[in-house]
């Protein structure tokens, strides 16, 4: 005798869907591979992590394969809190400073912080925030599959009490970086320089922690500072050459 197959419920259907999401169907990507930075919530990737291929394949595949254009949900990487132990914002140290500054003042690079596109692979920075191409304009994405794309360094960090600020940082060629929470010590971003022209940038304002978010902005020329950004506000940012 031969046992009855047993039918498959709605529910273990359900249940096995939902323990095996690696089996589901991913839906279509841009044709760039990624790396699933696996990002704690120092916003650092881990030693390792695992290169995944979407779409067709690029000439420069192996090169981009390490670049980590690909975040995970705000939710799961980073703390969003309100308040926290730096007390008043205006009271603390280095504020004085933020608010003297000119926010309306260019971020300006040097040529020390120019990364090509194999340091940018090689680079094992812990404070290293990803970067999302899914909203890549044609030029940044032709310039990343051609591997003739630059990327200026650039640390981001709260200049003020280390409060709970959250922000996202994105180009006028369609990169993201972040969500990510502020530290006084900072995150780098690498951002991506096509054709030669530096970007515009725009910081969102994700969440405040306290009296407004203050960014600072350090590459090897200098400071730059925010204005002090409302919660749900934004702020453009030209940058320069020096």
């Amino acid at each position: 005798m031969h046992p009855r197959p047993v039918r498959a419920t709605p529910l273990a259907t359900s249940l096995n869907t939902m323990a095996a999401p690696e089996r589901q169907r991913e839906p279509e990507a841009p044709p760039l591979i990624r790396r699933a930075a696996d990002q704690r919530r120092s916003g650092g990737p881990p030693a390792s992590s695992r290169l995944r291929v979407l779409g067709p394949k690029l000439a420069r595949g192996a090169a981009i394969a390490g670049l980590m254009i690909c975040g995970l949900a705000a939710g799961r990487t980073i703390a969003i809190t309100r308040g926290g132990a730096g007390g008043s914002e205006s009271g603390a140290v280095g504020y004085a400073v933020h608010v003297a500054a000119n926010p309306n003042a260019p971020l300006n690079v040097g040529a020390n912080d120019f990364r090509g596109l194999q340091q940018v692979v090689a680079s094992v920075d812990p404070a290293l925030v990803p970067m999302n191409v899914d909203g890549a304009t044609a030029e940044l994405l032709h310039s990343l599959q051609a591997g003739a794309t630059e990327f200026a360094s650039v640390r981001l960090f709260d200049t003020v009490a280390e409060d709970g600020d959250v922000v996202t940082l994105t180009t006028d060629t369609g990169a993201r970086f972040g969500p990510f929470r502020l530290t006084n010590a900072g995150n780098v971003v690498n951002i991506p320089v096509a054709g030669g022209r530096l970007p515009t940038l725009t910081l969102h304002a994700i969440k405040d922690g306290n009296g407004g978010v203050t960014v600072g902005a350090t590459t090897s020329v200098g400071t730059w500072y925010s204005g002090i950004i409302p919660e749900g506000g934004q702020q453009v940012v030209p940058m320069g050459r020096q």
